[in-house]
C-alpha cells in the first residue's frame, strides 16, 4: 500500500488529473502486478511497462529512459603499507574482479600515487 501512495503522490504532483482517476489507475495497476513481461515491449520490467501504461491511460506526457546521468560513488581506500618514499604496497592473497575496479577507480582519481602490489601467490590473480 505505500507504494501505490508513494506513486500516487508522485503522479498528482506531476498533472492536474482528479485523485480518484489516479486511484482508480493505480489499482488496477496494483491488481495486474504478476502479469509477465513482454520481450519485445521497449520497457526493461513489467512493472516498467505497467506504470507506464497508467500515465498513458491517465494523459501524462512522459519520455522513457532518454536521459543519461553520470554519477559516482564516493569510497575510501585505505592502503595497506606506505614506504617512507613514499611507494605504496597493496599486499593481496586475491585480486578479485572488484579489487581490480577499486584499484583502477583509485588510480584514475590519484594518478600521481605509486601503488605496487605484492601477491602472496602468482597463480590466485
Amino acid at each position: 500500500m505505500a507504494v501505490t501512495l508513494a506513486i500516487m503522490v508522485s503522479v498528482r504532483a506531476m498533472v492536474d488529473t482528479p485523485v480518484s482517476l489516479l486511484t482508480k489507475l493505480l489499482q488496477r495497476l496494483m491488481r495486474h502486478s504478476r502479469r509477465k513481461h513482454h520481450s519485445k515491449s521497449p520497457y526493461r520490467s513489467g512493472f516498467e511497462e505497467r506504470v507506464a501504461g497508467v500515465l498513458t491511460d491517465a494523459k501524462v506526457a512522459f519520455s522513457y529512459e532518454t536521459l543519461r546521468l553520470e554519477y559516482f560513488k564516493t569510497c575510501h581506500y585505505k592502503p595497506d603499507f606506505i614506504l617512507p618514499n613514499g611507494v605504496i604496497l597493496e599486499v593481496k592473497g586475491y585480486f578479485t574482479a572488484s579489487d581490480r575496479t577499486k584499484h583502477k577507480l583509485v588510480k584514475e582519481c590519484h594518478p600521481e600515487l605509486d601503488i605496487r602490489f605484492v601477491f602472496q601467490n602468482a597463480h590466485n590473480t
